[in-house]
């Protein structure tokens, strides 16, 4: 792969060539000069060092995973919602509603179904859904709570947007 070195600060950095700019001529591995100042000599240690470790340099090596993931299609995605629904029926019928908390007493009554759960499901699908399982319950007694102080239900306007009827 042609390329060429380019001069930034106390650092020396591959910058990757155009294909259009290729020459025949083999790179050559960049020599740092050694500052005399010794300042400058930690400094430019510590940018080395800190290149090395990935945090201001490129990485060379490549992930054996691929960089896009695919989303699940219709089945995966029903396979899913089937286990994530065993699931909840099981904690429903062991009155645990937060099984992030109650990991323990979740895995020990419903534990394979939360491994099915776990396995159908992307990893972040299975995070949103139980904690939107936990943002659902508090809804629902928060509701609750309202109705029998006595609050009434209000009727909310059309979206913006659309032409509304003003009353006569």
């Amino acid at each position: 792969m042609a390329g060429f070195w380019h001069r930034r600060r106390s650092s020396i950095i591959r910058v990757r060539a155009s294909p259009f700019l290729t020459t025949n001529e083999p790179t050559a591995q960049p020599t740092t000069p050694k500052p005399s100042n010794p300042k400058l000599l930690k400094r430019s240690q510590s940018s080395d060092q800190l290149a090395a470790m990935g945090l201001f340099g490129t990485s060379t090596t490549k992930s054996t995973e691929p960089e896009t993931k695919i989303a699940p299609n219709r089945s995966q995605r029903a396979k899913c919602w089937e286990a994530r629904d065993a699931f909840f029926e099981c904690l429903d019928r062991n009155s645990i509603i937060d099984s992030v908390k109650e990991d323990k007493k979740a895995k020990e009554v419903c534990g394979g179904e939360n491994v099915k759960f776990e396995k159908e499901c992307v990893a972040s699908w299975v995070e949103y859904f139980k904690k939107r399982r936990v943002m659902e319950y508090n809804r629902d007694q928060m509701m609750k709570g309202l109705q029998n102080e006595g609050a009434q239900q209000v009727a909310i306007p059309d979206p913006v947007g659309q032409a509304q009827v003003s009353p006569k």
